[in-house]
């Protein structure tokens, strides 16, 4: 009973701070988007898709992303907990706590994106196709879920799973090493906050394992954004894209030979800028409700 408790813990937790996150930090997560998908000098900022699309442009796909963060970091939180725990006690890892984080982050996001890539497809293909000529122009996150399913099928949705999984994997194992990390040398700093760190501490560690993460797969992100929007030329056959792939290594690859290395780094400020406060009020709302929760389950 204290196993399936902890774990409704983790649960509530993890739900309430994949909302808050997501709504506060959506709109820097649309200007990320729309600078990947540029390969040309386009200077873009707030202020200039505020003012050609107003605020419901930088909340654009904030429907669907809102409805699936609660489910999905639910999900999130919840295995990246339970595999840590886990691997932690392994008699190969006890040892290699790093190793363990490392792979319980991946563990996390491979099953969390069984209900993040469906939604990371809608959302994606909202944000930037005031971007793209010919792109298909969706009304809402409802409207684009039922024309992607109309044309596509499951298969359309769920397609990008791998090379989802290829980019957020690694970065959810890189922040959540990370972050173990910065929460064991706070409590080394700071030994009589060892057992409850405060909310500060907690969004300090979050936002520096978030930013180190976010830029290290900024390239991974890049090219699974791209080849999202690639797929959607199934419902939207005139659309023209600068780019053409085959696949995930294909666009990794292909983006260095025509744009440079540095082009990898492309939106990576924008990146980094979401994913810090975005990783810091998502861990730290996790930290604080699963303490709360649990005065109570």
């Amino acid at each position: 009973r204290l196993a399936s408790g902890m774990a409704a813990v983790d649960m509530l937790a993890g739900a309430t701070a994949g909302v808050v996150a997501r709504l506060v930090c959506h709109p820097i997560d649309t200007m990320k988007a729309k600078h990947q998908v540029q390969t040309g000098k386009v200077k873009l900022s707030f202020m200039s898709v505020y003012r050609s699309e107003g605020l419901a442009g930088l909340y654009r796909g904030i429907g669907v992303a809102a409805v699936g963060s609660c489910p999905g970091a639910c999900l999130y939180f919840t295995t990246y907990e339970q595999m840590k725990a886990r691997l932690r006690s392994s008699p190969s890892l006890v040892n290699f706590p790093v190793v363990a984080d490392f792979l319980s982050g991946f563990s996390a996001e491979a099953v969390a994106c069984l209900l993040f890539v469906p939604v990371d497809v809608v959302k994606e293909r909202l944000q930037v196709q005031s971007s793209l000529p010919n792109a298909n122009q969706y009304r809402g996150s409802l409207h684009a879920t039922w024309q992607i399913m109309r044309v596509e099928g499951m298969r359309g949705i769920y397609k990008g799973y791998w090379a989802t999984l290829g980019s957020f994997g690694p970065f959810s194992a890189f922040y959540f090493l990370f972050y173990e990390r910065f929460k064991l040398l706070s409590s080394q700093l700071a030994p009589s906050l060892q057992h409850r760190l405060p909310t500060a501490l907690a969004l300090v560690n979050g936002a520096g394992a978030g930013g180190i993460a976010a830029f290290l797969t900024n390239g991974l992100d890049m090219a699974k954004l791209r080849l999202q929007v690639q797929r959607s030329r199934a419902s939207s056959p005139s659309l023209s894209l600068p780019f053409e792939y085959s696949g995930f290594l294909s666009a990794i690859l292909g983006i260095v030979r025509v744009e440079g290395f540095s082009a990898l780094f492309k939106g990576a400020g924008a990146r980094v800028a979401f994913f810090m406060p975005s990783q810091a009020i998502s861990i730290a709302t996790f930290e604080y409700f699963k303490l709360q929760y649990s005065r109570f389950i």
